[in-house]
């Protein structure tokens, strides 16, 4: 199985970042969620609330959006060319993509591009609220491990972050993709 981090790996952009501003475009009434993201943000970096509080409060814009599935169909539908070539030409019926953004955000284009088996940070599309922990570094391997997967099964990995070297040391091969560069693991 080959392994993937979405955002900046097989994806040109950050789709979590992307897809809020496209819906600011889409729907203005998300606007009014921007002073406590924005507070709620200034806390975090603080050091007086959690990444998961602070991550809540960011993902309750979509309590603005009248039907989040449309908005996600729409997204898709503009952005879906901007998967990287490498993917489409290594990509198996196996692969996993594992990745901080929301589970809401990717199942769409896992269903687009065919990929069965992915693991996200779950957020209620009813509230914002965020239904696991957020989907980063060592979180990353418990929760494939707890998706039932062995460590032995992970063969290729493939990122844009060093913050995921938790799951790059369980592969039996990684890599660091730069842009359209693929590197191994740890060079510059």
């Amino acid at each position: 199985m080959n392994i993937y981090d979405f955002d900046k790996t097989i994806f040109y952009k950050d789709s979590t970042p992307d897809f809020y501003f496209y819906c600011v475009k889409k729907y203005p009434a998300v606007i009014k969620n921007v002073p406590k993201n924005v507070g709620y943000w200034i806390l975090y970096k603080l050091g007086l609330t959690d990444k998961r509080t602070w991550k809540s409060k960011f993902y309750e814009y979509i309590t603005y959006i009248p039907d989040i599935g449309k908005a996600v169909n729409d997204y898709w539908e503009i952005n879906k060319n901007l998967i990287k070539p490498f993917y489409k030409e290594i990509q198996r019926e196996d692969d996993l993509i594992i990745s901080a953004s929301s589970s809401f955000l990717l199942k769409k284009i896992g269903q687009i591009l065919g990929i069965k088996n992915i693991i996200a940070t779950d957020v209620d599309t009813n509230t914002g609220r965020l239904l696991s922990e957020h989907c980063y570094g060592e979180e990353k391997v418990r929760r494939f491990v707890e998706a039932g997967y062995k460590k032995e099964d992970a063969e290729d990995f493939y990122s844009d972050s060093y913050s995921d070297s938790p799951l790059a040391e369980i592969a039996q091969r990684a890599f660091i993709v730069k842009g359209n560069k693929i590197l191994k693991w740890g060079k510059k």
